[in-house]
């Protein structure tokens, strides 16, 4: 049985669709993406499944090829010296992926509603001539229609979660530091001693904090293996963490104090809190705070 495919919607709704999931991707990653680097990578995920059509390579190499189109799209956007490295390029490539999933089951679910309805038959013998199948035109309007439904929800979550910065005041031993943070529904890392949430921060911003032996620990060294003062080893917390990336864990300390400050300069309070030392891409944040301590 052969099927006609138009190469030109084929193109645009592809390139499309990927556009799409690659700013999603960015926004739900909490990553600035550029608008040609976007452009670039849904221009070759549009000519790569066009070129798709042509001589199968079977399922294994196929596969392979697929994973290896959606790395270097996910590269083109999110690559970089503030993309996290490996880890922050599989963690970008896992939610296209899953965004990709999704909105094709939005086009699926389109599909099979116009059906019931029998539109998708009427639609498809006035744009292509007859037969029973869906329309070229029509999975054009269902992708343009799955696109503006996602877009209209990108809006509505980003009205009602805009990205708030606060700064965060840590005291420790008589020492002072702030970091300018951002409030992470993300982050939901807690001590498994007394259950307090945990505000995770970048290591540059705490060197004029920590002791040098604590920073040590901090970085990933054992505790048995550095020399901790007593008043230091109480401060000291493991805290398992599970991200997009994989588990593991991470070191954190208990300040004397932690103090939250509004972006306006007002309203600062003090909060109960561990702090956990880990790397963070988003450009300017030093800390990612939990949504709770706001």
């Amino acid at each position: 049985m052969e099927v006609e495919v138009y190469a030109d919607l084929l193109f645009l709704i592809n390139a499309g669709m990927d556009g799409l999931c690659l700013l999603l991707t960015g926004k739900l990653l909490h990553r600035r993406v550029k608008g040609w680097r976007v452009l670039l990578s849904a221009v070759l995920g549009g000519v790569y499944a066009v070129v798709a059509l042509l001589p199968d390579l079977g399922t294994g190499p196929s596969l392979i090829l697929d994973m290896a189109i959606c790395l270097a799209m996910c590269g083109l956007v999110f690559g970089g010296r503030s993309g996290g490295g490996w880890r922050g390029l599989a963690a970008a490539a896992g939610v296209y992926f899953l965004l990709s999933m999704a909105l094709g089951g939005i086009m699926t679910a389109l599909y099979h509603l116009l059906n019931r309805a029998g539109w998708a038959k009427l639609l498809s013998s006035l744009t292509d001539g007859g037969g029973d199948g869906l329309g070229s035109w029509l999975f054009l309007l269902l992708a343009l229609a799955g696109g503006g439904l996602s877009l209209w929800g990108g809006r509505l979550g980003r009205r009602a979660g805009r990205v708030t910065y606060c700064t965060v005041t840590l005291e420790l031993a008589g020492r002072t530091v702030a970091l300018r943070g951002m409030v992470d529904s993300g982050n939901l890392l807690r001590d498994p001693m007394g259950g307090r949430a945990v505000i995770c921060a970048e290591k540059r911003g705490l060197v004029g904090l920590l002791s040098p032996s604590l920073l040590a620990v901090m970085e990933g060294t054992p505790p048995q293996s550095v020399a901790l003062p007593p008043s230091d080893v109480r401060r000291v917390r493991v805290i398992p963490a599970d991200t997009a990336t994989g588990s593991g864990i991470l070191y954190g300390f208990l300040p004397d104090r932690v103090i939250l400050t509004a972006e306006d300069g007002e309203n600062g309070r003090e909060v109960d809190a561990v702090v956990a030392v880990t790397s963070i891409s988003t450009n300017g944040v030093e800390a990612l705070v939990p949504t709770e301590l706001i």
